[in-house]
């Protein structure tokens, strides 16, 4: 079963988005596309993303990003504001939702399991941002989107 529908007309530009689940009238349920960049025009804003990508389990603070980034923090987070169009957090709460999707979908580990290789603090808080995101649990995204036999 497809995870994504309809199809967005930004997909093509935008392959690392992520949906959300809306419910339309008469209780059909959509998903709309949500645009989380794999790049931006900013390289060491693309460095930091795929640093933070491999290390989405640790907790970052602007401090420390905008250290990595060798600029000060409000210099830093203008220019991830600019190159992302979110802010360090909800670009973070993003990633970490779609890499919960992901394994959701694709792995049988549980669901506290998950939480702590996505970087949330406990499964409590997976579960909070995941419907508060998808309106949706975890446990019922992985009975509908999970696929074929599922490694551990």
């Amino acid at each position: 079963m497809l995870r994504k529908l309809p199809a967005s007309p930004h997909a093509a530009r935008w392959p690392g988005a992520w949906s959300s689940r809306r419910t339309a009238k008469g209780g059909q349920a959509q998903f709309i596309e949500q645009p989380v960049p794999l790049s931006t025009r900013d390289a060491n804003v693309n460095n930091l993303l795929d640093y933070l990508r491999s290390n989405l389990v640790k907790v970052h603070s602007l401090d420390d990003l905008a250290d990595y980034s060798l600029m000060s923090r409000r210099t830093f987070t203008r220019h991830f504001q600019k190159a992302t169009g979110m802010s360090v957090g909800a670009w973070l709460m993003s990633e970490r939702l779609q890499r919960s999707q992901e394994l959701l979908e694709t792995t049988s580990h549980s669901i506290e399991s998950i939480a702590e290789l996505v970087g949330f603090q406990s499964a409590a808080s997976l579960r909070q941002h995941f419907r508060a995101r998808f309106n949706v649990t975890p446990t019922e995204w992985r009975k509908t989107f999970q696929t074929g036999s599922l490694g551990a």
